[in-house]
């Protein structure tokens, strides 16, 4: 019988290893580490759309005999029909010691009703929204269903049953993204499952959940189940060419992986296996049977490597083997990171371009408001300074105030001469009112002088005077006219009678002129405060225009401002992780000197064990054992998998 002792030692022969892989870990990026730093329990995660097969491939890993298949997967259905999602939880699967179904910890044996109803009650809680479900369930199947196959998984492996992420109710689909955020990072191992005639589905967009998006970067970690392989009428009609190998098959498939447009790894044919099996196998068995015996040997070939893969690499040793593919990792990440955030600099910097630009438009908006505000405002004072102010009876005076206007004495004394000039005044007071404000003097601004450099800014008035419309009536003058016309004789000599009509005259001439000053007084004021008012009202439309304009300027800066702030955030965030990645890389780099420093220790630890070892016995042990380690280091750097 082997000693216990030897058995302990033999037991921890790579605890030396596991230990300085833990300690390594712990300095590695927090974005690296889950892909690291699992439990001691050994974990194989599986994935894919509903109705691929995925359930009953896990049925078939963990050694289901063929004959129970339909059975064990009607139970775990839950009275779900076919062709519609199974999997309603996470599901890890277990042995039970019994005839006996259990779920969890339960103690209490169950039959394969109950367990069906008990699914169907857990669908329904799912669907339902119901959080008091567990992430994920251990489910022990009857022992009798299994067969005694040597290539079935061992049963130390949890196998997770994770469901599809493209159901219908969204309450499931939130269940799948929270139990995948809490078991995916942490799983040694991740089987992808799909059809073969759907390759799509290992795209890192249709995977969608982001714990799976990058398998791509370390396809080591990952396993690409393809089913329905050997089902589809073009590779039935390929396989039937000639004799077809197990690695003519996964190069084929590869060749059909590589036809979609996302990057593929040199590497990952090694890791994709075509499998057929369940029904569809069945019926191919039933109509093409000379078919069938040829396809079976290369899918038992490929299902045996399968099973044996998953085998040698879900376990604690090899993640250790990883660490060598950091750098890979690393630069896989950094890659999906600049992507992403090259993605999210572009939006921000879009969007501060379209910011910038509607920014330049309301400013520019503004600047013409405030303009025209500006122009509106000098008219309106201008109009004020001439209502308030004496410039329009300047104006006026100097328009109808001329000598042109004033009637001459004629040099005979006679009605006719007065007629005449009457008539002469009457014609200039006319021409005087069409001609304002310049009278016949060439034209010239009519302003004040200390306005002069205004006169360009104020074309809308005072440097073009209103026109004064129709001239008011000279009845006045008409009827002097009239009366003088209708004189039978002539003036007396040494009566007074010329000089009096000439007086009335210039009284007539000169109420005349006070009239038409008058009625231009009052056009020009009726015009320019009609102007004002105008002008005003559109100086008020302007300042509320100003206040929106300003509004629109001041939210367009903030949120230029919060954009800026966040592509400078984004920017810096990128640096800050390319850095924290190039550290661990530096990291990963002293891998292998600090797993040797740490089998350095281990085996002086065994020769200090030996030299303070009393028992002769014990001592041979210790010396085997120093022995059985010596070569642990060479063969894990050598990626020997024990």
């Amino acid at each position: 019988m082997i000693d216990k002792f030897w058995c302990d030692l033999h037991r921890d022969r790579h605890t030396w290893a596991y230990d300085a892989y833990s300690s390594f870990v712990e300095n590695i990026d927090a974005e690296l580490k889950a892909d690291y730093q699992r439990s001691d329990q050994v974990t194989v995660a599986l994935y894919g759309s509903t109705q691929v097969g995925k359930t009953t491939l896990i049925l078939d890993m963990l050694g289901i005999a063929d004959e129970h298949l339909p059975a064990v997967s009607r139970v775990l259905r839950g009275g779900r029909s076919v062709g519609k999602s199974s999997t309603a939880t996470a599901l890890r699967y277990r042995k039970s010691d019994d005839e006996f179904w259990r779920i969890g910890d339960a103690e209490l044996g169950l039959r394969d009703d109950d367990v069906e109803s008990f699914f169907g009650r857990v669908r329904a809680d799912v669907e339902a929204g119901r959080r008091e479900i567990p992430d994920v369930l251990d489910v022990y199947v009857p022992r009798q269903f299994f067969s005694d196959q040597a290539d079935a998984l061992k049963l130390d492996i949890r196998l997770l049953d994770l469901p599809g992420l493209n159901a219908t109710n969204q309450n499931e689909v939130e269940y799948v993204r929270r139990v995948a955020q809490q078991y995916v990072p942490f799983a040694d191992l991740i089987v992808l499952v799909g059809r073969a005639d759907d390759l799509g589905f290992i795209n890192p967009v249709a995977l969608q959940l982001p714990e799976l998006q990058d398998w791509a970067i370390y396809p080591r970690r990952f396993r690409i189940v393809c089913t329905y392989s050997f089902s589809s009428a073009s590779f039935r009609e390929w396989f039937g060419e000639g004799h077809r190998s197990a690695d003519e098959v996964k190069a084929r498939l590869m060749k059909q992986l590589k036809t979609h447009d996302y990057p593929l790894p040199p590497e990952l044919q090694q890791f994709i296996y075509p499998l057929e099996f369940g029904a569809s196998w069945n019926d191919l068995k039933r109509a093409r049977e000379d078919y069938f015996e040829r396809a079976q040997q290369v899918v038992k070939e490929l299902r045996a490597d399968f099973i044996e893969g998953i085998s040698k690499a879900a376990n604690r040793y090899s993640r250790m083997q990883m660490v060598f593919d950091l750098q890979k990792i690393a630069d896989g990440k950094i890659r999906a990171f600049r992507e992403r955030n090259d993605a999210i600099i572009e939006q921000l910097s879009e969007a501060i371009r379209e910011y910038n630009d509607q920014l330049c438009t309301y400013e520019a908006a503004r600047r013409s408001a405030k303009e025209r505000a500006d122009k509106l405002a000098d008219i309106d004072a201008h109009l004020t300074d001439h209502l308030t102010g004496n410039s329009l009876d300047a104006v006026l005076k100097r328009a109808f105030g001329g000598s042109e206007s004033v009637p001459s004495r004629p040099s005979e004394r006679t009605a006719s001469e007065l007629v005449a000039e009457a008539q002469r005044c009457y014609c200039e007071l006319q021409k005087l009112w069409g001609n304002f404000p310049y009278g016949q003097q060439e034209p010239a601004v009519a302003v004040e002088p200390a306005r002069q450099d205004h006169a360009d800014e104020e074309s809308e008035v005072a440097d073009q005077w209103p026109s004064l419309g129709n001239a008011p009536s000279l009845r006045g003058v008409t009827d002097y006219i009239d009366r003088l016309n209708g004189y039978w004789i002539g003036y007396i000599p040494g009566l007074s009678g010329f000089e009096k009509d000439f007086a009335f005259l210039e009284k007539t001439i000169e109420l005349a002129r006070g009239s038409y000053i008058s009625a231009a007084r009052k056009s020009v004021v009726a015009q320019w405060e009609s102007e004002r008012a105008e002008a005003r009202k559109e100086a008020a439309r302007l300042a509320r225009n100003q206040a929106a304009l300003d509004f629109q300027c001041d939210s367009l800066r903030a949120s230029l401002d919060e954009k800026q702030v966040e592509l400078e955030g984004v920017r810096l965030a990128g640096e800050a992780f390319e850095q924290r990645m190039k550290h661990s890389i530096e990291h990963g780099n002293r891998f292998r000197s600090h797993m040797k420093q740490a089998h350095l220790d281990g085996l002086s630890a065994v020769e200090r064990r030996f030299r303070n070892e009393t028992n002769a016995a014990r001592q041979f042990y210790l010396l085997a054992f120093r022995h059985l380690i010596e070569p642990e280091y060479e063969k894990m750097m050598n990626g020997v998998n024990d």
